[in-house]
């Protein structure tokens, strides 16, 4: 490769998704951390320029595990995913990058080499960081033109997967929370991490489980994943608009799978729940309401399920309000894998005062919310399967 990039056949993408910081970054050294590294990056939407004079042919399979894996951590979809170029020289990667992460062979005079290089052709402001597992901060800045900006971050295998990561020295933490990161107990995330063992996508797999779990108990070696989410949450849908908002928008991961290999029946049901509850949060059933006494219970389902969705499938689920503003609450769900319908959804759920555990009016501004939603999605047309039972015929 002769002074010019050439990309590893990455889709090029922005990343305008509330909640994320993104730019340029160029990686250097192809192993196992930089090519965790680069994938991470390059999932979180930015443009990834990769430096390895031994070349980068491993970098493409982790690229896949990465996209198997990582998304599935996620309830909510993640930005657009950046190009991942090589480049042919030092120079070539690091001009113009917003951070540099040097991810090279352990030793420390390459390393001081590197950053002096580095200096060279990037600005006082630019992130420089080392992933260094042998060397603390004081010692890679030894040679350093500009010592104050070269950092330590040094991460747990697989990077793109494992959230917690050691940091050393200052200005990191906005861009590594943006990409779901974060300072944390490193020696308890290598632990974790050694639970997958095996093959790599098996370790993925269990991973993903293990750290879903955390996530779902607020734990903190998945607080960076939690804030992250929280980050990328799509801003409330507008209950006068007739569009039929999408309130799930996320990757299928292992644990959704049967022993039929496709998505288990139950974890329709569950989409369609965290759909149906994303709803009520839009319309004001937030931890506050729920403390004072607010809530809704489901009395229906109904499920029809039109085809299969697969381990690692992006899912959208849209809901539409039939009925809202008193103490019914009837809503329709359509879930969709790019453009095939693959089940429906309609559920009739009641507003309770959680006190008397009977039913009970909502308050004003969620019946206000939720009768304006009904009204707006009324003038839209009926949807085909609503009202169906059980063995009905087409």
């Amino acid at each position: 490769m002769s002074g010019s990039t050439a990309t590893l056949g990455m889709v090029s993408g922005s990343a305008a998704t509330s909640g994320m910081v993104s730019g340029i970054a160029a990686v250097l050294g192809a192993g196992t951390i930089g090519a965790g590294w680069a994938a991470r990056l390059a999932l979180m939407g930015w443009e990834v320029r990769v430096f390895d004079p031994e070349g980068a042919e491993d970098l493409p399979e982790t690229l896949a595990r990465a996209r198997a894996s990582l998304p599935a951590l996620y309830d909510v979809p993640l930005p657009p995913e950046g190009r991942v170029l090589r480049a042919a020289t030092i120079p070539e990667a690091v001009t113009g990058a917003d951070w540099v992460q040097e991810a090279a062979p352990d030793r420390l005079e390459l390393k001081r080499k590197l950053f002096q290089l580095v200096q060279a052709h990037v600005a006082p402001g630019v992130l420089l960081a080392s992933s260094s597992a042998g060397h603390d901060i004081a010692a890679l800045r030894g040679c350093a033109t500009r010592p104050e900006q070269a950092l330590r971050l040094r991460p747990v295998d697989p990077v793109y997967l494992m959230p917690t990561l050691r940091v050393e020295g200052q200005g990191a933490e906005a861009r590594l929370a943006s990409i779901g990161m974060g300072q944390g107990d490193v020696a308890a995330a290598t632990s974790l991490a050694a639970i997958g063992g095996g093959e790599p996508e098996a370790r993925d797999a269990a991973l993903v489980t293990i750290l879903r779990g955390l996530k779902d108990r607020g734990a903190a070696l998945a607080a960076p994943i939690i804030a992250h989410q929280a980050a990328l949450s799509p801003a409330p849908a507008d209950p006068d608009a007739r569009v039929i908002p999408v309130t799930l928008d996320r990757q299928v991961p292992v644990t959704w799978v049967d022993y039929n290999g496709h998505m288990n029946e139950a974890r329709f049901v569950t989409a369609f729940s965290e759909a149906a509850d994303r709803l009520l949060l839009w319309a004001g059933m937030d931890a506050a309401a729920i403390a004072a006494g607010h809530s809704v219970f489901t009395v229906e389902t109904h499920v029809r399920y039109l085809s299969e969705v697969q381990i690692g499938d992006r899912i959208q689920v849209t809901t539409r309000v039939l009925a809202g503003g008193g103490r019914k609450f009837h809503i329709w769900h359509e879930l969709w894998v790019g453009d095939t319908l693959c089940a429906t959804g309609e559920q009739l759920l009641l507003h309770v005062d959680l006190e008397t555990r009977r039913s009970a009016l909502p308050p004003p501004a969620m019946a206000d919310w939720l009768a304006r939603a009904a009204a707006n999605h009324a003038a839209l047309p009926t949807p085909e399967g609503l009202g169906r039972h059980v063995g009905q015929r087409p």
